[in-house]
């Protein structure tokens, strides 16, 4: 930026000195000129007032009024006469013979005098040099002011890029914190943008395998605890093979109606729309019951199954399982007493209910918020069973605090109900 400020200052100064010198030039040239046609004249003047017999012009006069940087000579009219008789016009001198640089001038008329006007230069090579200094000091006040110029808008730019440099690396580190920095600066801006964009997507994409990951552990870790009990079940009644060939039964129900849970969450997380059907809703919370009925038992408690039976409702059999399970296993760790499966009608909806017996849920609790649990659990169970109900178009709320009662919300049907359609939620 400095030596574009001195080319700049160049390109305006030199034409400007040029025409300066060349100024001042012609003024000394018009002066000198300008003198002695004024002499000529008044010398003219002079010479036809002693024709006229008037008294002779005297010199002094002339001298006098000749400056200090001037010389000036005139010659008298030349005779032709007094030529041929050898006889020189006369020269008259004013002034001082002037050395150095000067202007000259010399103007003649016809039968009159010739006069030589010498000016002095001095002046105009002080202008000159006084205007050659206003340029060169110019030149460095340009400078200098460029420099500080320059290092200002270094700054101002060096600066919001060594805090984009390090929003960057505090980024690469992990803390998202630094987000939505601007500096003013359109192309950092659009930098810092894009920055943000990628960064956001890619916080998100984090997130959604994160909770992903918690919220497929959640739904492995009961089920297959209750799968382990009925394994045991199995090896501890090895030698009844009714038992056994029963028993395996609901595993093998267990275990597919899991690895279909677990597909549910992923197509929820990736929000990848389900496919619903008509489901018997008694075939479902039968099976809860028969699944849950032992893990109850282990723990001195009862779980009971009431309410409406031959109902359908458009959903996913898994779905509504993981959902009924998940709420089994929220009354089995903060529940007491009987837990009850009831299935009801409200309007078109088929509802079914898990209640218990205990103390209630806090009014200033919200079970369905994700990291929310009322007893130092994940609070990953309500959150993802009410996500999951969604997807298949219904919902799940809590019907009443004390006793603590879920209803899970779905369309009623009639058994030959519509074909499976892509859940939309309502």
């Amino acid at each position: 930026m400095t030596s574009l400020a001195v080319v700049s200052v160049l390109l305006v100064a030199v034409p400007a000195f040029v025409f300066g010198s060349l100024f001042l030039y012609a003024i000394g040239d018009h002066i000198a000129h300008a003198t002695a046609e004024a002499v000529a004249k008044a010398e003219m003047r002079a010479l036809k007032s002693v024709d006229e017999g008037h008294e002779p012009f005297d010199p002094a006069v002339l001298g006098a009024a000749i400056p200090a940087d001037m010389y000036v000579v005139i010659t008298d009219p030349i005779d032709e006469d007094n030529v041929a008789a050898g006889m020189l016009p006369r020269v008259h001198p004013y002034g001082k013979v002037i050395t150095g640089p000067s202007w000259h001038a010399v103007v003649h008329y016809e039968n009159g005098p010739i006069v030589m006007v010498q000016l002095q230069a001095t002046w105009a090579l002080r202008g000159v040099a006084i205007l050659l200094l206003v340029i060169v000091v110019m030149g460095c006040v340009a400078a200098l002011f460029s420099r500080w110029l320059a290092g200002r808008s270094a700054d101002r730019l060096i600066r919001p890029l060594d805090d984009l440099v390090e929003t960057a690396e505090k980024i690469g580190s992990g803390d998202g914190t630094v987000m939505q920095r601007r500096y003013g600066l359109p192309e950092l801006d659009r930098v810092a943008t894009v920055l943000e964009r990628g960064v956001t997507y890619t916080y998100d994409l984090l997130e959604r395998e994160r909770r992903l990951s918690a919220e497929v552990g959640h739904q492995l870790r009961t089920p297959l605890t209750a799968l382990t009990l009925r394994l045991d079940e199995i090896v501890e009644n090895s030698h009844d093979a009714e038992l056994v060939a029963d028993e395996g039964r609901i595993a093998q129900e267990q275990v597919m109606r899991l690895a279909t849970a677990v597909d549910d969450v992923l197509a929820t997380v990736r929000s990848i729309p389900l496919t619903v059907e008509p489901i018997a809703v008694d075939d479902v919370c039968s099976a809860q019951v028969r699944e849950w009925g032992p893990v109850f038992a282990q723990h001195g408690r009862a779980l009971t199954r009431t309410g409406k039976v031959g109902e359908y409702a458009i959903g996913r059999g898994p779905t509504l399982a993981a959902v009924i399970s998940t709420l089994l296993e929220n009354a089995l760790a903060h529940g007491a007493g009987t837990t009850t499966i009831n299935v009801r009608n409200q309007g078109t909806w088929v509802v079914v209910e898990v209640s218990d017996e205990g103390v209630g849920v806090p009014a200033e609790l919200n079970v369905f918020a994700p990291g929310v649990s009322g007893a130092g659990g994940t609070g990953l169970g309500l959150a993802t069973a009410r996500t999951l109900l969604d997807s298949i178009g219904g919902r799940l709320e809590l019907v009443a605090a004390r006793p603590t009662t879920f209803g899970a919300f779905l369309p009623g049907t009639r058994g030959d109900g519509p074909k499976p359609v892509p859940a939309t939620a309502p």
